[in-house]
């Protein structure tokens, strides 16, 4: 196995939008002491687009691979212990699991003698698309205040992160070098 170097751009980022509904069942369990249930589901945009430069030692071909990844959607299922700070203001913690529908999108194209290949402008790059996509299950943690407006209605500002580990390009990424060749 060759020795490589990888280099990200620096026109590489991270953008777009999300969306969704938090659903959620409180029991007060002993007051001021609150454990709820909630359900939520959020929608992705594009998340990022990441330029990647691969070396090869000794060669006069390398090759440059640009990577859109997608988040398409994600479900979250969390109990949230929390704490009533008043009648109507609740501070809680959340813990739970996540899954998610992720896909990617790599295209290649072939760079020589350190000449760089605008992938989306060039005639003569010959870009190839390879896309690849999949499912991530993780664990979600959070925490955040919730003001009750109505009986059965409220709003909240809260952090969450879900971590799934690491998605692994290495496959796609081979399979688009081999092709190359």
């Amino acid at each position: 196995s060759p020795n490589v170097t990888v280099k990200l751009r620096d026109n590489s980022s991270i953008q777009g939008y999300n969306g969704g509904a938090h659903l959620g069942y409180n029991f007060l369990s002993q007051s001021p002491y609150l454990l709820a249930v909630e359900f939520s589901g959020n929608v992705y945009s594009n998340v990022g687009h990441y330029n990647l430069d691969f070396f090869f030692p000794d060669a006069i071909t390398n090759y440059n691979y640009a990577v859109d990844f997608d988040l398409n959607y994600s479900l979250h299922l969390a109990l949230r212990p929390g704490f009533l700070l008043n009648e109507s203001t609740l501070l809680y913690f959340k813990i739970g699991a996540g899954y998610a529908r992720y896909s990617n999108t790599v295209k290649s194209s072939l760079s020589t003698s350190g000449l760089d290949i605008d992938l989306d402008t060039s005639p003569v790059s010959n870009p190839q698309k390879f896309r690849d996509s999949g499912n991530v299950f993780g664990l979600t943690l959070g925490a955040g205040i919730e003001k009750q407006l109505t009986d059965h209605l409220g709003v909240f500002v809260a952090y969450e992160y879900t971590h799934y580990g690491s998605i692994d390009l290495k496959k796609v990424l081979q399979e688009t070098m081999t092709s190359d060749f």
